[in-house]
């Protein structure tokens, strides 16, 4: 998650325990519209309208104009973050 969002360990601030309790958590971080994502049951999902949705063959994939190096494997729960939408099929994806 952290790559995926192309945050950079320099820009992380390491501090004390004192520090770090006075932040409240916030919202979980998820992905963006048009993010590909890739669980570990092997199933590549399309982030849209903050929903996933199965891409269900690799020519829907290649149809909807994404490369298989634009894959991110994440976990489970974070896939769980997002409301699953309908599957994708042939094309239509914006």
């Amino acid at each position: 998650v952290f790559f995926a969002h192309k945050f950079d360990w320099k820009n992380v601030l390491v501090v004390g325990a004192n520090a770090r309790d006075t932040f409240t958590q916030g919202e979980d971080v998820t992905f963006d519209d048009g993010s590909l994502l890739s669980g570990p049951d092997g199933r590549t999902y399309i982030i849209d309208s903050e929903k996933k949705r199965w891409i269900r063959s690799a020519l829907d994939l290649v149809n909807a104009g994404y490369k298989w190096e634009d894959i991110v494997k994440v976990s489970t729960q974070d896939l769980e973050k997002h409301a699953t939408g309908e599957d994708v099929k042939g094309d239509d994806i914006d």
